[in-house]
């Protein structure tokens, strides 16, 4: 009887051991598997806003303060900063604008007065390989507002971010 315990327990350790170590190992929370690696408040190292307008010479602003990123209920995220709130799914290791044709309204100081930029997102990606650093590449099309004038302008964003 002795021996078939023996002989059962060997057995068993055979295909119980393997089972368990089976999926065993260390988690995986970066973001290219993990949207929730985005998530939490990020500082601006360093960045412009961009914005060019018809007629105008361009206008550029140093990014400083927070980008906000939440989950989201229909996309993974929702990143927000002074400037504007977008909704971005997440594949690999970048953060897009989902669904395309997301708006933005903007205020550009130009000179003693302030432009209104309204404008359709053409591209929105924010990505980080760490989870801990990231960057922001984005880009709007739309029209300006000034003194009553409505001209065509662009705006573009390029950003370096630590994770708070």
């Amino acid at each position: 009887m002795q021996s078939f315990a023996r002989s059962l327990a060997r057995s068993l350790a055979f295909v119980v051991v393997p089972l368990m170590s089976f999926g065993c190992g260390e988690s995986d929370d970066s973001p290219s598997s993990n949207p929730m690696s985005f998530i939490g408040t990020w500082s601006y190292t360093s960045g412009t806003l961009t914005a060019t307008c018809t007629g105008l010479p361009a206008q550029m602003l140093t990014l400083t303060g927070n980008v906000t990123v939440t989950a989201g209920s229909a996309q993974d995220l929702v990143v927000a900063d002074a400037y504007c709130t977008v909704t971005a799914d997440v594949s690999g290791t970048t953060a897009t604008a989902t669904p395309a044709g997301q708006t933005c309204a903007i205020t550009v100081p130009v000179g003693a007065a302030n432009a209104m930029l309204t404008g359709t997102y053409s591209s929105f990606t924010f990505t980080s390989s760490d989870g801990k650093t990231g960057s922001i590449s984005a880009s709007l099309a739309g029209m300006g507002s000034l003194m009553g004038f409505s001209v065509p302008c662009t705006v573009t964003e390029t950003a370096e971010l630590t994770k708070q």
